[in-house]
């Protein structure tokens, strides 16, 4: 997806609370479907409810909650926000502005989502899966009718994207992800950072060759802490009876919406 719809995507999930739009924009997302980021796309992988994971006894889903529409209705980089409910004379300032307008929003939502997020590690790491990153959609927002337009430049008639919905389709969402516990992960920076500190010392004397090093400077990243956590745990001691040690859930937020461009 071109990074002209970036800008709507962050300022989406900024005005309504932390709603993500699909991707791709008319996909239908549902209540317990679980997925993937790769290279910018959404891969969506199954669902709890549909796979057994979850019985239908044991979830609690709200019916529709009315939203305030005030959050549903904005715009950025827009010149001329045109006339009507329509967008008929709208201009934008230029490539990436947007128009958003959409009636009655309504939400539905795993309530017992906590009842619920233990089973599902243990569920999706160990036992039925061998996750170690993944995203599962908590809640949904439907719109009786809404209607989206990206600008490619400043010009009204030059869009990049055009579209209205006119069905309740379940178009925009908020996720839990899996992530690492804050113990463990404190735990293994020390460890690597302590590592990295004396890795000079020791490469000289193996190698039998005098390497420079710049003076306090590492050479690693943490950036990617998580998943080398993981992968540099020994066999077996990540199972179902540990899992709970490992892993959280925390919300996707603004950083989860950047990997949809790559970032």
């Amino acid at each position: 997806m071109p990074s002209l719809y970036r800008n709507f995507y962050r300022n989406f999930y900024l005005r309504t609370g932390g709603f993500i739009p699909a991707k791709p924009l008319n996909q239908n997302m549902y209540p317990g479907d679980f997925f993937q980021i790769r290279n910018g796309e959404m891969i969506v992988l199954g669902n709890i409810f549909r796979k057994g994971i979850v019985a239908p006894e044991e979830v609690q889903l709200s019916k529709g909650t009315r939203l305030d529409p005030a959050n549903w209705n904005f715009n950025d980089g827009v010149s001329k926000p045109g006339r009507g409910e329509g967008t008929d004379g709208v201009s934008f300032t230029g490539a990436g502005g947007f128009l958003f307008r959409a009636k009655n929003p309504e939400s539905v939502q795993i309530v017992n989502w906590n009842d619920l997020q233990q089973k599902l590690i243990i569920q999706l790491t160990q036992i039925l899966y061998s996750f170690r990153e993944l995203y599962v959609v908590t809640e949904v927002v439907t719109c009786s009718d809404s209607v989206l337009v990206i600008a490619r430049s400043e010009k009204a008639d030059d869009i990049e994207y055009f579209h209205r919905e006119a069905h309740r389709k379940p178009l925009f969402f908020k996720a839990k992800k899996l992530d690492v516990q804050n113990e463990k992960r404190e735990v293994f920076a020390s460890e690597i950072t302590a590592q990295t500190q004396n890795k000079n010392e020791w490469a000289n004397g193996f190698f039998e060759y005098e390497f420079y090093e710049e003076p306090g400077v590492l050479s690693h990243t943490l950036a990617g802490a998580q998943t080398s956590l993981l992968d540099m745990l020994k066999a077996n001691e990540l199972n179902p009876n540990t899992a709970l040690q490992y892993f959280r859930w925390t919300d996707a937020n603004l950083d989860d919406v950047e990997r949809l461009f790559g970032a």
